[in-house]
């Protein structure tokens, strides 16, 4: 009997390893990536490392065969300059492997004169099998979505299952060369795959839609990185954790109104059927799918579902009081409940001139911490200050660092003893930010899935009613979400899901099919969206003669010959035919004048072959015609006169 209980619970403790693997942002094993055919010529890549214990750390950096060692201090930041390791190099496929001796935080940065992008890398570990993109580009503004897949192992095989998410390129290292050649097409309403050779090989997936849901597996552990560029420069760029690490439970990060773009909320299902609350609205979204919602909130509130979902907090459009809001992007990934952290060091930039622009950094916090400027000796810099949740700015220019840690004696604060937050970084110029996650505690539940297995939740007569508040005037500040949420529809769910119900195959026959109702054009204080599939009577049931009757074998015989000839078509009759007898017009100058030049070449060699050849052709002639005349008028004397 105590064996039997020994047994059980170690197959208890067993089964709770399995089923919540839980790993943080720091380690020692990191792959830093950045969107192909990054141009150092233009723009700075560069990455802020830190130790994470009060040791002597070695970092090892290896690009292809090129190896870079560097020294870590316990207290102090290393950051490190690609575009000055690489000498203004042009990387087709920018992808680094980073090691330490001991754990480490890091964060990457694209920096140019017109953009500024940065994420938290995760450690190595956080790979996986399954993903959802959530990229983030201005399709309006001639912005490019983009998602870049790492593989850590050779023969990774990827696919890609398109429900209705625009159409994608794939670009692979294969043709590294030849830059520009689209390996792969993904359609939608398809699926592709494609093997990807080498270890630590960078595919990109680019399009001008914004393909936010679409669904990517592999047989090996890949890295995803998702993001926006606009005119070949990086505007916004974070790293997305697998399926298994999406969360249930959210707060939306604190903004500080007057110095960010508008924020929305963008939320991503990867289950059938997601329930999906916020404090002013419920909606359901199916596998694949996203929505929208404007947001300007200045403090944390609360977000729920009753599936695992992911949520991107988006920054896009002007600041208030600013009319340059070209290149005013960011990407904020939003970590659920259970992955924020009990204690984090935030490490800071360096100027590496000291003409350079004093370099600002905002610090959003969600909950009560307390900060100081401390290194790992225990020497501070300032004193340590309580804050609540809310937004602090600093400085980000000494290369020193910032330790955020809970308040253990708050008894008012949530969540226990961790917090969320993230980073608003200024670039070198001063006037583009970049977005980045202070740290991340991955907690995944990949083998209790099941559960939320479900068919589509699209039914032919669902409504859905959401109440917000009357948006005040737009100089003014607004609380609550100023519009009703976006859908982006999609046909189909995820497929790990294979079971379809009639409802998925209806197909809506108007744009309001799905029923979001825009309040931007009306205000009113409670709008609400009617989703109603309009489908058309289906007249499959009428009876209907036939247009053929078969009485007899030969009368069967003769239908099937009118049937192949009603189905024939002439081969020179079809479009395809005609274009390759046809040659395609072109219009441009250069084209023209080499058809002109090639024209003359032709006409001269021909007209030179022809003068010099006058005389004996000509001589020619006339013998031809004296033997042929000369033979027939003697024959015809001879006739005449009687001669045989």
């Amino acid at each position: 009997m105590e064996y039997l209980n020994v047994c059980i619970v170690f197959i208890w403790f067993f089964l709770g390893l399995v089923k919540a693997k839980s790993v943080d942002h720091t380690g020692t094993q990191f792959i830093v990536a950045f969107f192909r055919d990054l141009d150092l010529t233009k723009l700075d890549a560069i990455i802020v490392t830190a130790s994470v214990e009060d040791v002597n750390n070695t970092m090892e950096i290896t690009h292809n065969e090129i190896k870079m060692s560097y020294e870590l201090k316990p207290g102090y930041a290393e950051q490190i300059s690609f575009k000055k390791e690489f000498k203004h190099m042009k990387i087709p496929f920018p992808v680094f492997q980073i090691e330490t001796t001991h754990p480490v935080s890091m964060t990457a940065f694209v920096d140019g004169p017109v953009s500024a992008a940065s994420y938290l890398v995760f450690p190595k570990d956080i790979a996986g099998t399954e993903f959802r993109m959530i990229p983030y580009c201005n399709t309006s503004d001639s912005g490019l979505c983009v998602c870049s897949i790492v593989t850590l192992q050779k023969n990774t095989m990827v696919h890609i299952t398109n429900d209705n998410h625009g159409n994608i390129s794939v670009h692979t290292p294969k043709h590294a060369v030849a830059e520009r050649i689209i390996n792969y097409m993904s359609l939608p309403q398809s699926k592709i795959h494609f093997n990807i050779e080498e270890a630590y090989g960078l595919a990109s997936l680019e399009s001008f839609d914004d393909f936010t849901g679409l669904q990517l597996q592999t047989n090996y552990p890949v890295l995803v990185y998702c993001g926006g560029t606009k005119h070949a420069a990086t505007m916004s760029m974070e790293q997305i954790p697998p399926v298994a690490y999406f969360g249930k439970f959210f707060y939306t990060f604190p903004i500080a109104y007057n110095a960010m773009s508008p924020s929305k909320l963008r939320f991503v299902s990867h289950y059938n059927c997601t329930s999906i609350e916020t404090l002013s609205s419920k909606f359901v979204l199916n596998g694949g799918e996203y929505r929208e919602i404007a947001t300007n909130k200045v403090i944390a509130s609360q977000l729920k579902s009753d599936k695992p979902i992911a949520i991107m907090q988006i920054f896009s459009g002007a600041k208030p009081n600013d009319r340059y809001h070209q290149n005013q992007e960011g990407l904020l990934y939003l970590p659920p409940i259970d992955s924020y952290v009990s204690s984090v060091n935030i490490p800071r930039r360096k100027k590496t001139d000291e003409s350079m622009t004093i370099l600002a950094m905002f610090v959003g916090l969600i909950t009560r911490v307390c900060y100081s400027f401390q290194s790992f000796s225990g020497s501070i810099h300032n004193p340590r200050t309580m804050l609540s949740n809310g937004i602090i700015t600093e400085k980000d220019d000494d290369g020193l660092l910032i330790r955020l840690s809970r308040d253990c004696d708050c008894k008012n604060c949530r969540n226990g003893h961790t917090f969320g937050g993230y980073l608003l970084r200024r670039n070198n110029i001063g006037n583009e930010d970049s977005f980045s996650s202070i740290g991340f505690t991955f907690t995944s539940e990949e083998n209790d899935t099941l559960k939320y297995l479900s068919e589509s939740c699209r039914k032919k007569h669902d409504e859905t009613h959401e109440v917000t508040p009357a948006p005040e005037e737009q100089t003014s500040y607004i609380d609550e979400p100023s519009t009703i949420p976006i859908t982006k529809p999609r046909d189909q769910g995820t497929t790990s899901q294979s079971i379809l119900s009639k409802d998925d195959l209806q197909v809506p026959t108007s744009s309001q099919s799905h029923g979001d109702i825009d309040s931007r054009s009306n205000p009113t204080s409670i709008s609400v969206g009617t989703t109603v599939s309009q489908c058309a009577e289906c007249s499959c049931h009428q009876e209907t003669k036939p247009k053929y009757t078969v009485t007899t074998e030969k009368d069967l015989d003769e239908k099937i010959r009118e049937i192949k000839e009603e189905l024939t078509i002439k081969k020179a009759d079809l479009s395809s035919y005609r274009r390759m007898k046809t040659s395609a017009d072109d219009s441009r100058v250069s084209a023209k004048g080499i058809g002109f030049v090639g024209v003359i070449i032709l006409c001269s060699v021909a007209s030179f072959i022809f003068v010099m050849d006058f005389p004996t052709l000509a001589h020619q002639t006339v013998v031809l015609w004296r033997n042929t005349f000369g033979r027939s008028v003697r024959a015809v004397r001879g006739c005449l006169r009687g001669e045989p």
